[in-house]
């Protein structure tokens, strides 16, 4: 116990331990201590993997006369950007068949529409009121990495042509809480979106079809391997 306590209490070892959970449970653990919450808040590599700060110094756009993500500079990208793996519960991922290139949609009910109709229940109103919670770290998030200085929503109202698009800007990189703020105001004075669709009632984004997708439980040591590929 007392070598526990010892290896636990060096920062260097508790940061390299902390990365091998899950990253909803390395973002959970900010809960269970403050000497945890601070490490975690000042780890670089914590912070990355949770997608609260980019993982490289320029930001990137998607390329839609080259249908594909490049840099600031022009420089194509070497592979595809990340999204955000603790945003998995509010997307729609499919392929056309195994090992096939997919494409990712942002679901409606329950995270842009607050109220999730099909989810009714106490247990589900108390979810929601702590997902959408005005604190909540998942709206200085970033949706991607490496990050976006602008998304591209789609309107997908067939009625709807003065307005088939809309984006949203941020150099710093395009967080979670721009994406679902900007989906929501479209959404009050276009209430047909996102009801046109096939896509289980989901929201569109340019390049969601050269984006990849990590499985849930990914950890944060294979996040950080997965930011390497990219480089």
């Amino acid at each position: 116990m007392a070598a526990c306590a010892t290896t636990l209490g060096i920062a260097e070892l508790l940061e390299c331990t902390l990365l091998h959970l899950p990253l909803k449970d390395l973002l959970l653990a900010q809960c269970v201590s403050k000497v945890w919450r601070n490490l975690i808040q000042d780890s670089k590599r914590a912070k990355q993997v949770l997608f609260l700060e980019a993982t490289s110094e320029s930001e990137i756009f998607y390329d839609v006369s080259g249908s594909a993500w490049k840099t600031a500079a022009g420089i194509e990208l070497p592979g595809n950007p990340v999204v955000n793996p603790l945003l998995h519960p509010h997307i729609n991922y499919w392929q056309w068949q195994a090992n096939e290139m997919g494409s990712v949609r942002i679901l409606h009910e329950g995270f842009i529409n607050p109220v999730n109709p099909r989810c009714p229940g106490k247990k589900m109103v108390s979810t929601s009121r702590a997902l959408h919670r005005a604190t909540a770290s998942w709206r200085s998030m970033v949706l991607l990495q490496p990050r976006a200085s602008m998304i591209e929503l789609y309107c997908t109202d067939s009625a709807d042509t003065a307005d088939p698009s809309f984006l949203v800007h941020n150099p710093e990189g395009v967080t979670l809480g721009e994406v679902v703020q900007r989906l929501r105001d479209h959404w009050h004075i276009c209430p047909n979106c996102p009801y046109e669709e096939d896509f289980d009632n989901c929201w569109e984004f340019t390049g969601d079809e050269d984006v990849d997708v990590v499985r849930p439980d990914i950890t944060g040591w294979e996040m950080m391997a997965e930011f390497a590929r990219q480089a």
